[in-house]
């Protein structure tokens, strides 16, 4: 899995909204994106990959890095 360009979905964004590319399947890099926030939505699809191991891969991923991730915003 390949992170996505970020830059072909301006229209994700918005208020108190961050657009991220990164993979997914990496439970640090989750809780790199993590970092700072209270809330993850996760929509993803690759149809290179079978489904059965592409979701089990990013649910693994962020049962690792969503816990690991300092969701405090004020960075108390």
């Amino acid at each position: 899995m390949g992170p996505l360009n970020a830059a072909l979905y301006p229209d994700l964004a918005g208020a108190g909204v961050r657009v991220v590319a990164g993979d997914l399947a990496d439970g640090v890099a989750v809780a790199e994106f993590a970092e700072g926030h209270d809330a993850a939505i996760v929509a993803v699809y690759d149809p290179a990959v079978p489904v059965a191991d592409f979701y089990v891969r990013v649910a693994d991923a962020l049962l690792v890095g969503l816990p690991r991730a300092d969701t405090d915003p004020s960075g108390a």
